[in-house]
């Protein structure tokens, strides 16, 4: 019965990843639960409790609607974590790192093709300045270049990992990680997401712990050779008129401030899905484009220690396997992407941060 509830549990992944907006693939998820005594740990019980009391106070039951799908998302990813967890420990490797390194590679190609069709940009991605420019940003199958490439960014580290922890012996296979890492750095780099691009070398540099300094200076030096002979990179980075002045950075700095008006008038938040009922829709703005702005507005003061008792449980404690440091990398990773995008506003990128964050309390606890 384990056995095909791991092949349930791939097929539900699967269609998380490409049907992002869908709340039914996360529901056999739950049924992870069976199979490893998963329970709730204190810290996400604390934050679906404070959740469920924010919402219901800012909003009544008619708010509950939004609290319930993010609850089930939480659920699952707790459950999702545990049960990976469990199978490392077992020496059961069907949902390994290397699932998650190839599970993006049919969206990865897509992005290739879309990057060779031309361009399918619509022009709010882009400052006006930089259409002429940049050619194209492309999406995969998430509709968003943003999000394509923050899912990547979650994901290269595991590739990496996966290449790591493949013995040298395994030479075709070690071959086959790398030019995977390699396709999917490319789509990374063709969604011309500054975001993205942050967490990635921040989940990167994480990754390598005590190594960074080597490192670091070949990235840079890789990253001077792309950013000279690459000029729609050079335009991203260094935008004409000035990175400050640039409309997107500009549109942002718009919605955090009047976040943080919403918050000094909601103190306690105004429960999930707040954001979108606070009428800041004028502005075409359906999240804060900052995940403490973000949890600021909707679970308030309380919901802003949660998250840093939250953080901290997840990553205070030394990574012991090279499959730990890869998680607790990416999941660093998403917290920096955080600074200019509110990840959880999505069920895809919240699922992910859980699911990571689960499978390290699992490791502690265990």
């Amino acid at each position: 019965m384990q056995k095909r509830w791991e092949q349930v549990t791939r097929a539900a992944l699967t269609l998380i990843f490409y049907l992002p907006e869908s709340f039914w693939p996360y529901v056999p998820l739950l049924g992870t639960a069976v199979f490893t005594g998963a329970k709730i740990p204190l810290p996400a019980g604390l934050w679906l409790g404070w959740g469920f009391f924010a919402t219901l106070r800012a909003a009544g039951r008619s708010g509950l609607g939004c609290f319930l799908t993010e609850a089930l998302v939480i659920f699952a990813a707790v459950f999702c974590g545990h049960f990976l967890r469990r199978q490392a420990r077992a020496g059961r490797q069907p949902l390994g790192a290397g699932f998650f390194s190839l599970i993006l590679l049919p969206m990865v190609v897509l992005g290739l093709f879309q990057a060779a069709g031309g361009p399918l940009t619509p022009p709010s991605w882009l400052d006006p300045k930089q259409r002429g420019l940049v050619p194209f940003r492309v999406t995969g199958t998430l509709d968003n270049p943003n999000l394509f490439g923050m899912v990547l960014a979650f994901i290269i580290p595991m590739i990496l990992t996966t290449i790591v922890a493949t013995e040298k012996r395994m030479r075709r296979r070690r071959l086959f990680y790398g030019i995977a890492g390699l396709l999917h750095a490319t789509a990374l780099l063709f969604t011309f997401s500054r975001t993205a691009w942050l967490a990635a070398v921040t989940a990167l540099l994480v990754f390598r712990g005590r190594e960074w300094r080597p490192f670091l200076l070949r990235l840079a030096i890789l990253f001077l050779f792309v950013f000279l002979a690459f000029p729609p990179l050079r335009t991203r980075l260094s935008p004409p008129g000035g990175l400050w002045q640039d409309s997107t950075v500009a549109y942002r700095r718009e919605i955090w401030k009047a976040s943080w008006e919403l918050f000094k008038e909601n103190p306690l938040g105004t429960g999930s899905g707040g954001f979108r009922r606070a009428g800041l829709l004028q502005r075409r703005a359906v999240h804060a484009h900052n995940q403490l702005l973000q949890i600021a507005v909707e679970q308030g003061i309380p919901g802003l220690l949660l998250f840093g008792w939250v953080v901290y449980l997840g990553l205070s404690r030394p990574a012991k396997t090279l499959r730990e440091r890869g998680v607790r990398a990416v999941l660093c990773g998403q917290l920096v992407a955080g600074l200019t995008e509110s990840p959880w506003a999505d069920p895809l990128l919240l699922f992910l941060f859980w699911c990571g964050w689960a499978f390290l309390q699992e490791a502690a606890d265990g």
